[in-house]
């Protein structure tokens, strides 16, 4: 019995609600992190927002470290319809039916921003004039033929590996390369001409998708030396050539490094 039952009796209190408090505080914790992943998946995809999730807007700023995870559910989702297309009429037609349910749940939200970029910088256009080309809603020469051949060729390179092992693994990853280059450039248009967008990733943002990208590509260690060493330069030529031309990233340049850096991917597993 100590020898002052009330003292001990309030500091226990004490230490019970500092408990509760670090609780409180964990679950606060998680609960953020899990309405960041819903705002990544609303913003990459038409999928609703996940269930008693929020939105504030420092909370979708920092979402894009959400992208890569997002990515992987969404290649998830895709392929359980693809897996019984392939049962019924094989892998041909299942990675076609792949491409086709990504683009409809994503709205083609890449592959109009691949389409956009090369049309404003695939010819010589002056920066002005390359920003108000990818603001345009119709779709050029260069952009045509940039659409298809980035479904031809993830088409192709697909069938020539695990595609449906290949699919969700390069979605994910593949979202890698737009975090890089926002964390590398500032955006090139005014800022009160802004899409609703997310933020500039911090560095622990930065390192919490490497790392996500990292345990994915682990399941062929040669394919994540190779990934390490593509992505990463990748991204660094793309984002020289972007401050060069248009003095920072657009949301279609984003869009046009992750279809380029996941037919990179796809590219290195072949080879290896």
């Amino acid at each position: 019995m100590p020898a002052n039952p009330g003292r001990w009796r309030l500091s226990h209190r004490c230490w019970l609600s500092h408990r509760c408090w670090l609780s409180r505080r964990s679950r606060f914790g998680l609960w953020r992190h899990y309405c960041r992943l819903s705002l990544a998946l609303s913003f990459l995809s038409r999928l609703p927002a996940l269930p008693g999730s929020r939105y504030r807007r420092q909370w979708f700023d920092s979402s894009a470290c959400y992208f890569p995870l997002a990515g992987l559910i969404i290649a998830l989702i895709c392929l359980v319809p693809a897996l019984g297309i392939a049962w019924l009429w094989g892998p041909g037609i299942a990675t076609l039916s792949l491409l086709i349910l990504s683009g409809w749940l994503t709205g083609y939200f890449h592959e109009d921003g691949l389409a956009d970029t090369w049309d404003a910088l695939a010819g010589y256009a002056p920066r002005e004039q390359a920003l108000q080309i990818m603001k345009d809603s119709r779709i050029g020469t260069y952009g045509s033929a940039a659409l298809w051949a980035s479904l031809t060729l993830r088409w192709q390179l697909l069938l020539l590996g695990p595609w449906w092992l290949l699919w969700p693994l390069a979605q994910a990853s593949s979202r890698l390369t737009p975090l890089l280059v926002m964390f590398w450039l500032d955006r090139a248009s005014d800022p009160s001409q802004h899409k609703p967008s997310a933020g500039k990733p911090k560095f622990n943002e930065l390192l919490l998708a490497l790392i996500t990208v990292l345990m994915l590509l682990a399941i062929k260690p040669l394919w994540l030396l190779a990934a390490l060493v593509a992505l990463p330069c990748f991204a660094w030529l793309w984002s020289r050539w972007l401050q060069k031309r248009l003095q920072g990233w657009t949301g279609d340049t984003l869009g046009a490094s992750q279809q380029l850096s996941e037919i990179l991917l796809l590219a290195l597993w072949v080879l290896l």
